[in-house]
């Protein structure tokens, strides 16, 4: 008897089943291996379409280039737009000639200068000598849905566009260059908010992207509306604050919205996610204002507590600077490390990160 069971095999007539069952399928396989080779060499005997290409191997000379030859062209193309952007500066001015050549490339070096202040944050440029408000032509706009007075106003960064907020919750966005209303957002009743698009509830503050891509609006009933600048269609509703709205703003260069309130909380939103990112507590008062800039860092103010907080994000810690007066109720900054501060009693103080007292007091 043998002691070797074929495999897959039930008895006797089981095992002559699986061996012809086996060779059959041999058999395919080796059809199948002489079709696919039959099949690759139609294929190779076609030929392919590459090898009429007369540009196969090539290779241009940007393919060929180091990272750092790289930069370095990239840097060249960089100087070059902003010679030209200097040289056409110039010519509407009237300039010209061979001073104006040595005058071209110290143009560039302030030009680059400027950029790299303004990044880190510490970009000042003095207009006070330029500005004469005897020859600066006034203009009034008015319109129906603003019948109680103005709360805040946010100017867009390209100076188009203007957009104004009421205590009779209407939203308004203005063409400064022709005066004319472009989007009229009427404000709804109380206990509405579900069906209207626009504010229940006293608007409080705005604040728009560097972009001018969103509007952010807060208002009296703890919620902030995001709209989309260019079609004033809101997009979404932030809610997480316990008491009213009392300041908004974007960090520069994103969608990162830090938003203050009366609840002495300071919350941090990101737009393009639609999500609640953080809380920070601090202030023993109602925060009555905020302000930032590029860095990862805000500024508030707070009110009767009478202290001025920095926040470092980042690193999870803040700066408390104790003004002695009444109290605190606008901040903005200067730069990223100076801002100012004036409150209710008529103070305007002037601060710096390096200090703890104002560098300035009026």
């Amino acid at each position: 008897m043998s002691f070797f069971i074929r495999k897959g095999g039930g008895g006797k007539s089981g095992g002559v089943g699986g061996g012809a069952h086996k060779r059959k399928i041999a058999s395919n396989q080796r059809k199948g291996k002489k079709f696919k080779k039959a099949e690759d060499e139609e294929i190779d005997s076609e030929g392919s379409d590459i090898e009429a290409r007369e540009d196969v191997g090539y290779e241009s000379e940007e393919d060929k280039e180091t990272a750092e030859e790289k930069k370095l062209r990239l840097a060249k193309v960089y100087l070059q737009e902003i010679e030209k952007e200097i040289e056409e500066r110039r010519g509407e001015e009237g300039g010209g000639g061979e001073g104006d050549k040595v005058g071209g490339i110290s143009g560039v070096e302030e030009r680059l200068k400027e950029e790299v202040d303004a990044e880190r944050g510490k970009l000042r440029k003095e207009i006070t000598a330029t500005l004469n408000f005897e020859k600066v032509e006034s203009s009034y706009l008015q319109d129906k849905h603003h019948k109680q007075s103005l709360t805040c106003l946010v100017v867009s960064h390209t100076s188009r566009h203007m957009y104004t907020a009421s205590k009779d919750k209407g939203l308004l966005k203005w063409d400064l260059a022709t005066g004319n209303k472009l989007f009229k957002i009427k404000g709804g009743d109380k206990g509405k908010e579900n069906v209207t698009v626009g504010h229940c509830y006293t608007i409080t503050c705005l604040a728009l992207t560097s972009d001018d891509t969103y509007l952010a609006s807060g208002d009296t009933n703890k919620l902030i509306y995001i709209w989309n600048c260019d079609t004033m269609d809101r997009t979404h509703i932030f809610r997480g604050h316990r008491q009213d709205i009392s300041g908004l703003v974007f960090r520069k260069g994103t969608h990162t919205l830090y938003s203050s309130s009366f609840d002495r909380s300071v919350k941090i939103w990101s737009v393009d996610e639609k999500s609640y990112v953080e809380t920070m507590y601090g202030h023993q008062d109602r925060v009555t204002a905020i302000d930032a800039g590029t860095r990862e860092r805000c500024v508030t103010a707070g009110g009767r507590d009478r202290t001025v907080r920095v926040w470092k994000i980042v690193e999870e810690s803040q700066l408390v600077f104790n003004l002695p007066g009444y109290s605190v109720d606008a901040v903005k900054l200067l730069n990223e490390e100076h801002w100012v501060t004036a409150g209710e009693d008529g103070h305007l103080a002037v601060w710096g990160a390096v200090r703890k007292k104002p560098l300035a007091l009026v």
